[in-house]
């Protein structure tokens, strides 16, 4: 709903959320309200942000050793990067997921 909205040109979560209530309304019957549509909104694009982000520390990886970064010889350096990538992930996911009350 988020992105049909904004390819549509909607950019505040309270238009979004009412044009669906008002046209899409079979489709969506159990909508809820605004405010619960604009956790559950704020929690997924935190969730596509942590998405985004380990597949940017893993292309990172890759570029590394595209560019002669050895993993032989740098094992500690990228499995390093990795974690770290990964902790902050997931730290962006629960914080997401925390935000929009689903824990």
């Amino acid at each position: 709903m988020e992105l049909v909205g904004e390819f549509m040109g909607e950019d505040q979560d309270k238009s979004i959320w009412r044009y669906f209530r008002n046209h899409w309304h079979d489709w969506f019957p159990n909508l809820g309200s605004r405010s619960t549509f604009v956790k559950q909104s704020a929690a997924l694009l935190v969730l596509i942000i942590g998405a985004y982000l380990t597949l940017s520390g893993l292309y990172l990886i890759l570029f590394l050793i595209e560019h002669g970064f050895s993993f032989d010889t740098q094992t500690n350096f990228m499995l390093g990067l990795f974690v770290a990538n990964s902790l902050i992930c997931s730290g962006t996911i629960w914080l997401g997921l925390l935000l929009g009350k689903q824990i």
